[in-house]
């Protein structure tokens, strides 16, 4: 394959979609094996996630595979149809408690890890809906 001539820096932007970040791993493995590596890296919703696990560095690929082969479901949105709906009533926002999503990022990234801290530059998109 020929190289690539890019301009730089090199920005990687992962977007939101739930299982859409499962399919990003597919993405950034392609463009590991061609050489094409980022500069920074910007998520929203899932798409953060997966940024914050490439903004950490070391064996980023190894590390989104474990975690997307191993989620589950119930693992990401724990409770049944009731807790959702008792979720929606507190919350008015939304179905599920984040309580599932903050246990996997505290698990794969690390509770107390700080933006400073990491490899590569690393921008979170977020929004307040209350």
């Amino acid at each position: 394959m020929a190289a690539l001539n890019l301009p730089q820096p090199i920005g990687f932007v992962l977007g939101g979609g739930g299982s859409l970040g499962a399919m990003q791993v597919g993405m950034l493995q392609a463009l590991t094996e061609a050489g094409i590596r980022p500069d920074l890296v910007v998520g929203t919703s899932v798409g953060s996630l997966n940024a914050a696990v490439l903004a950490l560095g070391g064996e980023s690929g190894d590390r989104l595979n474990r975690i997307w082969s191993r989620m589950t479901r119930h693992e990401a949105f724990p409770g049944g149809v009731l807790s959702q709906v008792r979720t929606l009533r507190h919350s008015k926002t939304n179905l599920f408690p984040n309580t599932g999503l903050a246990a996997i990022v505290d698990e794969h990234i690390g509770e107390g890890v700080r933006f400073e801290d990491l490899a590569l530059p690393l921008g979170v998109v977020a929004t307040d809906v209350d």
